[in-house]
C-alpha cells in the first residue's frame, strides 16, 4: 500500500519554478488576465496576495516602529478585510488543537467576539470585569484556560474604553499556553496613560490586529492588519487563503498611501477624536448626565439614570434625536448603560444634550 503524500502547495511549486533555470509560467491560477478593457477602470487583472502586498507589509513594519517605537517583521505581518472580519473568523480558522474547545471573551465585548464563537461551533466562556473596569483573568478556573483555544482582548476597550495591563495578560496566556489576541483598533487613542502596543512584550504567543478605521479615519477601506507570532500568523494565512478571506487589491494600495504618509495625519485625527470625546463628556455632565471619563477609545459609556440602558436609548433617540447604541448590544452586563460615540461635532452633540436634563427627570419611558 502507497503511503499517503502532502500534495505540493503552489508556493512551494513557484519557488521550484524560479530556482528552474527557466523563466517560470504560472498555469496554476485560472487568472482572467486577458479582460476587456473598460475606459476609466483600475488594472485588477490579478489576484491579491492573501498574506498582503510586499509594499504593505513593509508599510505596516513601518508604522509600528514610527508610531508605536516597537521593531516589528515585515515577515510576520499579514492583511485582512478590517478587524471585524479577522476577530469574527479566526476562531473557526484555529479550530483543532483538542482539547481546546472554548475561546475567553470579555464580558463587556464588542458583539463579533460571541459571533464568532458560535459561527466556529466553539464554547464561549466569559472573562469577568474586575473592580477596576479590567479582565479579571483570576477569576477564570484553571479548568477552563486548560480548554481555552484564545483570549480575546480589546485595549483600549469597546465600550468602555479600559486599558488593559496588556503585560500581566500576556504573561497568564504564556503561563497557560492561551494565545493572546489583542484588538488594537483604538490603540493610540488613550487618554490616561501612554499608547502602546501588546507586541511591546514580545510576538510569543501573541497576536497584534489593528485597522485603518478608527486610528486613521478610513473605515471605508476595509483593510487591516495582523502581527506577532510567526507561527499563528503563517497558520491564519494559509487557512485564510483556503477560505478566499483576502483584501482587495485597491484597499490594499490604499493602505499603503495612508501608512506611508507619515505621523502628521494619524496625531491630527488623535487630536479630533480626543477633543470630540472631551466636549461629548462635559455636554453630558452640564445636562446632569454623569460619565466617567473615557481612559481610552472614542466612547462615553454612560449609566442610565433610571438604570434601563435599552429604555434610555429610546427616550435619546425620541427626545432629542440622539442615536446611541444600548448596552445590552455587549453583554448582559451592559444592560444599565449606553455607549455614545464622539463622532459629531461638539457644537451640534451640545445643543442636543440641552434636552437630556428634562429626559433624565422624566417619569415616563417612551417606548
Amino acid at each position: 500500500m502507497t503511503a499517503a503524500t502532502t500534495a505540493p502547495g503552489r508556493a512551494e511549486l513557484l519557488d521550484r519554478a524560479d530556482r528552474s533555470g527557466w523563466a517560470p509560467i504560472d498555469l496554476s491560477l485560472g487568472n482572467a488576465g486577458d479582460r476587456a478593457p473598460v475606459e476609466g477602470s483600475a488594472d485588477l487583472g490579478g489576484y491579491p496576495l492573501c498574506r498582503g502586498s510586499e509594499e504593505l507589509r513593509h508599510a505596516v513594519a513601518a508604522m509600528f516602529r514610527r508610531d508605536l517605537d516597537l521593531l516589528v517583521d515585515a515577515g510576520d505581518v499579514a492583511a485582512c478585510a478590517g478587524v471585524k472580519e479577522f476577530i469574527a473568523t479566526t476562531p473557526l480558522l484555529l479550530r483543532g488543537r483538542e482539547p481546546r474547545d472554548t475561546v475567553l471573551v470579555p464580558q463587556l465585548a464588542y458583539p463579533p467576539y460571541r459571533h464568532g464563537v458560535r459561527l466556529a461551533g466553539l464554547v464561549e466562556h466569559a472573562v469577568p470585569t474586575g473592580p477596576d473596569g479590567r479582565m479579571d483573568l483570576a477569576a477564570v478556573p484553571e479548568e477552563v484556560a486548560a480548554r481555552a483555544l484564545m483570549l480575546w482582548v480589546t485595549s483600549p476597550g469597546n465600550p468602555t474604553g479600559v486599558v488593559e495591563d496588556l503585560r500581566a495578560v500576556v504573561a497568564w496566556g504564556r503561563a497557560r499556553g492561551v494565545p493572546v489576541f489583542v484588538d488594537e483598533a483604538y490603540v493610540d487613542l488613550v487618554w490616561s496613560g501612554e499608547p502602546g502596543s501588546v507586541l511591546r512584550y514580545g510576538p510569543d504567543g501573541v497576536v497584534a490586529v489593528q485597522s485603518l478605521s478608527k486610528s486613521f479615519g478610513h473605515p471605508g477601506a476595509r483593510l487591516g492588519w495582523f502581527a506577532g507570532d510567526p507561527g499563528i500568523v503563517a497558520q491564519l494565512v494559509a487557512a485564510r487563503r483556503e477560505t478566499g478571506l483576502i483584501a482587495s487589491a485597491p484597499s490594499q494600495a490604499h493602505a499603503v498611501a495612508v501608512l506611508t504618509a507619515g505621523a502628521a495625519a494619524r496625531a491630527q485625527r488623535r487630536e479630533l477624536v480626543g477633543a470630540r470625546l472631551g466636549d461629548l463628556v462635559s455636554a453630558l455632565r452640564d445636562n446632569g448626565i454623569g460619565c466617567p471619563d473615557p481612559p481610552g477609545g472614542m466612547f462615553a459609556w454612560v449609566a442610565a439614570p433610571d438604570g434601563d440602558g435599552d429604555a434610555f436609548a429610546r427616550r435619546l433617540a425620541t427626545g432629542a434625536g440622539i442615536v446611541a447604541a444600548p448596552g445590552s448590544g455587549f453583554g448582559d452586563a451592559g444592560r444599565g448603560h449606553v455607549r455614545l460615540a464622539a463622532v459629531a461635532a461638539p457644537g451640534r452633540v451640545a445643543a442636543r444634550m440641552a434636552r437630556c436634563q428634562s429626559l433624565s427627570d422624566s417619569v415616563e419611558v417612551l417606548r
